[in-house]
């Protein structure tokens, strides 16, 4: 609710100062107009009469010819104060802030609370002195505002009482005691407060208001309604539905709804209506209409439309830039809702999308910082705490204050399971397992049907072989929640870790045969018999799997993981000709057969078979024939890469690319062909190029910190390994490869780096040779020797392996 300022407690005192104003600041000046005096002039005619649009034409005149006049700048802020345009207010002040930062302070924080941006409505305070008695006041009504909007009433309480009294006829004063104690839920004192104040001043639209809050709170309908009542009276006859008019309307439209008095609410609503811009809500209406029904490209168009007619409508901007990012286009979401969102006031789903924009760009600072912003507004909002929480853990620089967001999100609803479980999931990546499933107990206590999390218990349990734990659970799950397939699954599948391989097979057959249709009971099962050897019961579960949806995205898998079990049962039979017969005998999985055989032609180098098997497919547009071609041509491409053939190599990547513009496998192709010619900055350039449009992930970072490696810059590759760890901190060439470069640098973290990919990769010679390497320059020359015989043992021809083992045995 908006109240004249101190120093414009009326209008007629708004009237007089627009008269002198333009000629105070005139004085002195060669270049002053008796044009711009006589537009400010008409202008405060205009404001007394109540025609704020002719006003505001008017002054903007005045600007136009004296556009270094503070005075008129500041008469057209509050003129679009009184009308409810702060924003515009607030982007005319911040034009002049850094020339007269004291005189733009107090209109600008007061105009940025208007908007609810407290933070920057302090940030502008912060340290503005007040040199007039004035300024004070006005300073101490601000402040006391920003306490109040940043969600401490009580303290804003306090500050506002004391202004009431040295200050009783100011109405600001009383609004600001009256909303904080509204906001400490004080409904009788608002009401005996406002009576108080209203016996002995003029009657003001904006205590009336409160007071009718009060009354329809306390459930006192019909006097809410005379309070209402009053309030419209008092207000100004203006020639646009001033904010105080709205909010009094609104609230006694409600009122009389709740009281039955249908036909005089709708006289309220029909005059809001008028004053509404229909069209446009129209429009966004049928949008938000396509939106639900997954129409979005109707919904696109639409706003697309809107928005070039409307283009400080922010509304539209954000909703224009999540649907972008529905339709895929990262880039020009990330941009509009980069234009269009405020951090401090824009609804929480548009601060999820900016931030998951920014993600996918690979900006993650820019994403945290737009999620920290939101924080300072709203410092309590679990969904902020949550989505700043888990980005932060991610980032290692930002991890404490991700710790701290979640905890304190747990904190508020400790019935958010999920939260827990992302906390689990950090405290994994940081080897903390213990840390981990404190959470995932407290998690499952809490909600044991929260199935992804209580899966990672069971599973880091059995890891850990804490079997007796993982058995109450298993039986906890049973006891309760029985009936429910998922419990099922997964006390069946701790069954077979626990050695109870009968029983999980008893219950997992037995619930396939009372939900049938349950994919992930046949998942389960079919995942038993492969873990038991029982390739026939195995490779029929998958077949089944694919037979109830042979056109699904999904069938090609199926067959894959039913073609790994039929050789457990026919190890000598080629896959190849299996998939053909399972195609004669099952013509519905016919294309998922023919797209797997031209798939096992190219992973087994008959390219040219493969290529003239596809020439059958010619025109099939499905995903899996997309995909098909698109490893045809990525082999192609990698083959000519080793013949030296490049033109070709270039271009048969360049076609796998177009063919699917989002894979980021085929993007990097290009990339990595430009490495290997030994043309670097084209490779680099061409990277830079990759992330601008698909974001920087760990494959890009990998890419660029081999490179980097490889020309000699270490320190700008270790960055590049670093920052690939931040984002998977189990990337096994990350670890190794940093380790590498600190080996001689920082011996500590070089070992704990190798240790851990030694540990994720037993099985890769030259990660074991690393490890072993930094064993041996540590001193640790029994283990290292231990290391380097299991590395050579995998790798016996390997130079480097044989020079490394040579020279730890020297040191035995």
């Amino acid at each position: 609710m908006h109240s004249p300022r101190t120093h414009r407690p009326g209008r007629a005192t708004l009237l007089a100062a627009m008269l002198v104003l333009p000629l105070l600041t005139a004085c002195g000046k060669q270049d002053a107009s008796p044009d711009a005096a006589s537009h400010m002039e008409r202008a405060a005619t205009y404001v007394a009469q109540g025609q704020y649009r002719s006003a505001i034409l008017e002054t903007r005149n005045a600007i136009q010819l004296e556009p270094a006049s503070l005075s008129h700048r500041l008469t057209l802020v509050d003129l679009y104060m009184d009308i409810g345009a702060a924003k515009q207010a607030a982007t005319l002040l911040e034009q002049v802030r850094s020339d007269h930062p004291h005189d733009t302070a107090l209109p600008l924080a007061r105009a940025y609370l208007r908007l609810r941006k407290h933070v920057s409505a302090r940030e502008t305070m912060a340290g503005f002195q007040p040199s007039t008695p004035e300024e004070r006041l006005e300073a101490d009504l601000i402040e006391g505002e920003i306490l109040r909007q940043s969600g401490r009433p009580d303290e804003a309480e306090a500050r506002f009482a004391p202004l009431v009294t040295a200050h009783p006829a100011n109405p600001e004063a009383m609004e600001g005691l009256l909303k904080s104690r509204l906001d400490l839920r004080q409904n009788a004192r608002v009401i005996d407060t406002a009576n108080d104040w209203l016996a002995t001043h003029p009657a003001n639209p904006g205590i009336l208001y409160l007071k009718g809050i009060a009354l329809y709170r306390s459930n006192q309908l019909e006097a809410a309604t005379e309070s209402l009542t009053e309030a419209v009276t008092a207000i100004p006859d203006a020639d646009v539905l001033l904010p105080v008019r709205r909010q009094v309307l609104l609230a006694l439209s409600k009122v009389l709804t709740e009281q039955g008095r249908i036909s005089e609410a709708q006289v309220y609503n029909q005059l809001l209506a008028e004053n509404a811009d229909s069209e446009v809500d129209e429009q966004v209406r049928s949008a938000i209409t396509a939106i639900e029904e997954n129409r979005l490209d109707d919904a696109k168009t639409i706003l697309q439309d809107v928005l070039k007619l409307n283009p400080e409508n922010s509304r539209i901007g954000l909703l224009l830039g999540t649907v972008e990012a529905g339709t895929g286009d990262t880039e020009e979401s990330a941009r509009l809702l980069d234009t269009y969102l405020d951090p401090e006031t824009s609804p929480t789903p548009f601060i999820q999308a900016a931030t998951a924009a920014q993600v996918d760009l690979g900006q993650r600072e820019k994403a945290y910082g737009i999620l920290a912003r939101a924080l300072q507004a709203r410092p309590n909002d679990n969904d902020l705490l949550a989505m700043h929480g888990v980005l932060a853990l991610s980032m290692a620089e930002h991890r404490q204050e991700g710790l701290a967001s979640l905890s304190k999100a747990i904190a508020n609803e400790p019935e958010r399971v999920r939260l827990r479980l992302a906390l689990a999931r950090y405290y994994l990546s940081q080897q903390q397992t213990q840390q981990a499933l404190g959470q995932l107990r407290m998690a499952f206590t809490t909600n044991p049907a929260e199935w992804a999390a209580t899966g990672l218990y069971l599973k880091l349990l059995l890891a850990n072989h804490e079997d007796q734990e993982a058995g109450e659970i298993r039986d906890s799950l049973l006891n309760g929640y029985g009936n429910q397939p998922e419990a099922v699954i997964l006390a069946s599948m701790a069954d077979l870790q626990l050695g109870e391989a009968d029983r999980a097979q008893a219950r997992l057959e037995q619930l396939v045969a009372d939900h049938p249709d349950n994919d992930a009971a046949r998942q389960a099962l079919a995942a038993l018999y492969t873990r038991r050897g029982l390739g026939a019961e195995a490779e029929q579960a998958y077949l089944a799997l694919a037979r109830q949806a042979p056109r699904s995205p999904q069938a090609a898998g199926y067959l894959q993981r039913a073609a790994q079990a039929h050789r457990l049962v026919a190890p000598d039979t080629p896959v190849r000709d299996w998939l053909g017969e399972l195609g004669r005998s099952h013509p519905e999985l016919r294309d998922s057969t023919d797209a797997l055989r031209i798939l096992a032609s190219v992973r087994q180098g008959q390219l040219e078979s493969a290529r003239r098997e596809l020439s059958e497919h010619m025109g099939n547009e499905s995903p899996l024939y997309r995909h098909v071609e698109g490893q045809l041509l990525m082999a192609e491409s990698q083959q000519a890469g080793r013949d030296r053939n490049w033109q070709t190599a270039l271009a048969k990547a360049a076609e796998a690319r177009a063919l699917a513009p989002d894979n980021r496998t085929y993007a990097l192709l290009e990339v990595q062909l430009l490495g290997q010619q030994g043309r670097i900055p084209e490779a680099l350039s061409a990277l830079d190029a990759l992330e601008s449009t698909l974001g920087r992930q760990p494959d890009t970072l990998l890419a660029r910190g081999t490179w980097l490696l490889q020309s000699g810059e270490e320190d700008a590759a270790a960055q590049q390994y670093q920052a690939v760890l931040e984002q998977a901190p189990d990337h096994v060439v990350a670890l190794n490869n940093l380790a590498w470069i600190l080996r001689e640098r920082n011996a500590e973290r070089a070992l704990e780096l190798a240790g851990r990919a030694a540990e994720l990769a037993p099985d890769n010679a030259d990660v074991l040779d690393t490890y072993a390497w930094i064993l041996h320059l540590s001193g640790d020359h029994a283990q290292a020797d231990h290391i380097i015989e299991r590395a050579f043992a995998l790798a016996p021809d390997n130079d480097q392996i044989k020079s490394h083992r040579s020279r730890i045995k020297q040191q035995l």
